[in-house]
């Protein structure tokens, strides 16, 4: 089970800000969903990959056997569902939900190690529509906004490198370039105005974080002193960016507990770059902000265990706890109304997906109802 979990996470990465920012009012409901069927089989573990503002979560679930994960959604009270995928599909997870109730994701097949696929709101079963790549083998979706425009990597079919890309609702994509004299980059956040973030560099998740403006211009974004290398994962409303910054190495794991050098940064919308505070000066990484200026993450707390983290807008960081017996979490998204999703793990490397509320208690998304008290915490 655990080599299926750190497998697709390879792939998606742990850094997943997949609903970016959104123009849908905090009690506005979608009037229509991506809808999916019951599920037929026991689940062994779920995964979240993206979260909307009315609370519906999208993601993944692995069966008993621990072979072959699905996308799927958890609809606001409602027992969670799964998506249809193609019948070439080997594996599948959902990673990223719009403001209009667009899904997109990736699918693996024996001909494509990894494709971009999106499923469109309906009353019925969506169908997946396979989206377009650069022509290479490994395309993956990393972000979507209100609009539905969402945005990745796809590698080019000559040189066989990543770029940064955007789709547009039809699944065209766009070639969003690199920085001049680097070979590589990735798009990760996308807000409602059409800005876009992510990196640039000489390999992927090593270099520089950057930002495309809706007309296509790069723009390197600034290090903190002392760093060499970063990411921008996620931008708001407002054009705040949050992400990691270290030195010039892999980003994207917090893999040593000693090494405070990756931190949670943000950069306000003047440009201006300010690390992020982990409790007890810890490594982190910040990987969505809302609009109210919300940040979460991860840090390493003594002894290597990673935890959920959230700065509120003056910065002061608030850990989020795992379900009880867990020893892990990881928040990957937040919304406007103030909830967080993510992830909480076992010692096994089993994940469940979760749903911090704005008070700090937790709720397991077997059944995504958000209860009238908050779920008891030891």
């Amino acid at each position: 089970m655990k080599r299926v979990v750190w497998t697709l996470w390879m792939f998606v990465g742990l850094g997943v800000a997949a609903c970016a920012d959104t123009a849908v009012p905090p009690s506005t409901p979608q009037a229509l969903r991506v809808a999916g069927s019951k599920l037929t089989v026991p689940v062994v573990m779920s995964s979240v990959g993206g979260l909307a503002e009315d609370n519906t979560v999208v993601g993944l679930a692995a069966s008993e056997d621990g072979q072959k994960a699905f996308p799927v959604v958890w609809p606001v009270g409602e027992a969670v569902e799964r998506l249809a995928v193609s019948e070439k599909s080997t594996n599948a997870s959902a990673l990223a939900i719009s403001g209009n109730g667009d899904v997109a994701g990736m699918y693996m097949s024996q001909e494509l190690p990894m494709g971009p696929v999106r499923w469109a709101p309906s009353e019925s079963a969506a169908v997946p529509v396979e989206m377009e790549s650069l022509g290479g083998a490994l395309t993956l979706v990393r972000g979507m906004n209100a609009q539905g425009a969402a945005v990745g990597s796809s590698q080019t079919q000559k040189q066989e490198v990543p770029h940064a890309v955007r789709w547009d609702r039809s699944g065209a994509v766009t070639d969003l370039g690199v920085l001049p004299g680097f070979d590589v980059s990735g798009a990760f956040g996308i807000n409602d105005k059409g800005v876009v973030v992510g990196q640039s560099g000489v390999t992927d998740r090593v270099g520089r974080p950057v930002r495309w403006d809706p007309d296509g211009t790069l723009t390197e974004l600034a290090l903190p002193a002392g760093t060499r290398s970063g990411t921008a994962n996620a931008v708001n409303h407002a054009g705040a960016v949050v992400g990691t910054a270290g030195p010039e190495k892999a980003l994207g794991a917090l893999a040593d507990p000693g090494d405070t050098d990756v931190q949670a940064v943000l950069w306000k919308p003047d440009g201006t770059v300010h690390p992020l505070p982990a409790p007890g000066g810890a490594a982190s990484e910040a990987w969505d902000i809302n609009r109210s200026g919300d940040v979460v993450g991860a840090f390493l707390r003594p002894g290597g265990s990673m935890r959920a983290v959230r700065w509120s807008r003056d910065g002061a960081p608030v850990e989020l706890r795992p379900l009880q017996g867990d020893t892990v979490s990881f928040a990957r998204a937040v919304n406007d109304r103030g909830y967080v999703a993510g992830d909480s793990m076992d010692d096994e490397g089993r994940t469940r997906a979760v749903l911090w509320h704005p008070d700090g208690s937790v709720t397991p998304l077997d059944r995504h109802i958000v209860p009238s008290r908050p779920t008891p915490r030891d």
